[in-house]
């Protein structure tokens, strides 16, 4: 049997994972496949929430809805989470996986859209989990 990780390590390893959907995402932009940047970010964006949900020993239910993550922030709006694009990803976690019409008409703007807004996440997220070092 092995011992349970440590929850740090669970943290880092969202971030792991959101880091490697964050550069799918990008990775896709030149070849304007919006359903994957789209979805990829989505999966990003949700993961970096995950890791900060962990580091603060929050359970994280399972969902891909934004709206009932930022729920178990208390801190969200200070952050700056609630002014990000991020509730409107949501749509592009279950969306983008199966055929639609509203799939097919993503566009680049959509897909920049859903971009500039995971990075954000990731950065506010990064930040807030690994503040810059104060001189003394």
């Amino acid at each position: 049997m092995s011992a349970p990780l440590d929850p740090i390590e669970i943290v880092e390893e969202w971030i792991t994972l959101a880091q490697e959907d964050l550069d799918t995402a990008t990775e896709m932009v030149p070849r304007n496949r919006w359903r994957h940047v789209c979805f990829h970010a989505q999966q990003a964006a949700e993961k970096f929430i995950k890791a900060l949900l962990t580091s603060r020993q929050i359970e994280i239910p399972r969902t891909h809805d934004f709206e009932k993550l930022m729920q178990l922030l208390a801190d969200a709006k200070s952050l700056g989470l609630l002014d990000l694009d991020i509730l409107d990803l949501s749509e592009y976690a279950v969306d983008t996986r199966y055929p639609s019409d509203s799939v097919e008409a993503l566009s680049a703007d959509d897909g920049e859209r859903a971009l500039i807004a995971a990075k954000k996440v990731a950065e506010r997220v990064i930040k807030t989990l690994h503040p810059p070092k104060q001189n003394p």
